[in-house]
């Protein structure tokens, strides 16, 4: 519509002006904010993840405890260690996942709420959010998973929470899994990339055995207790020496 016409509906009273303010732009997330005591477990894991986004180069870490046993809390770390050199962070969930508690979790840790990316954002809030990762205002981000293919300048870790679930894979369309290229991504961008799980996909646990990925396991506060999973069970039987040794 051509400028004059707009001038000529508004003095004919159709149309009113009205002020419209930029939207508020959200507090950062803060890197040195503490966040709960650490076991001596999860420290030692919550360090080998930091250690490695400091590092800067791509790795795969396979971080496997029980539900209950921290690690969220362990892979914040990780976060404030790209926070602290200036990198963005983004955080693959299913979205059935991406609950209030998580972000009530994430929002105590760091004083402030991560971007987020999910279907059920509006095209305006799905906007901001997209022009906030392009220019890198945005540090952290959590979504599902097309959230990978957001437009991250500054990427420094790709966290991948509950990687076992069946819901990061696309089978319409364009078909892929979310989980395997995050990890492609972290290759091309060279940073590390995390996958977390209490009940970690045969496809990472085959990946960890050979080598490809490191595996941080950890039992949470009640150490001690064995924990077995299924494909625990099964590669007992075929190399038990990985478990008695």
């Amino acid at each position: 519509m051509a400028p004059g016409v707009v001038s000529g509906l508004e003095k004919a009273g159709v149309l009113q002006p009205v002020e419209v303010r930029p939207p508020t732009v959200p507090p950062e997330p803060d890197a040195a904010r503490s966040g709960p005591p650490l076991s001596p477990d999860q420290r030692a894991c919550a360090d080998a993840l930091a250690e490695k986004v400091r590092a800067e180069s791509f790795s795969v870490t396979l971080l496997d405890g029980v539900t209950g046993s921290g690690k969220t809390e362990v892979y914040f770390e990780a976060i404030a260690a790209a926070l602290a050199r200036g990198r963005q962070t983004l955080v693959l969930v299913p979205e059935i996942a991406l609950t209030a508690q998580w972000l009530e979790r994430f929002r105590n840790r760091f004083g402030a709420p991560p971007f987020e990316w999910h279907s059920d954002l509006t095209k305006a809030a799905r906007r901001r959010t997209w022009r906030a990762v392009a220019d890198g205002s945005a540090k952290v981000v959590v979504g599902a998973r097309s959230a990978l293919f957001l437009p991250f300048p500054r990427l420094g870790v790709v966290i991948v929470d509950e990687e076992h679930d069946s819901s990061f894979k696309q089978e319409e369309g364009v078909v892929y899994h979310a989980r395997d290229m995050a990890v492609v991504r972290g290759s091309v961008a060279k940073i590390p990339v995390v996958l977390a799980s209490a009940t970690p996909s045969g496809e990472s646990e085959v990946h960890a055995r050979r080598g490809r990925y490191t595996k941080e396991r950890h039992w949470g506060v009640e150490a001690g207790l064995r924990y077995w999973t299924f494909v625990d069970v099964v590669w007992l039987f075929i190399y038990p020496t990985l478990y008695f040794i």
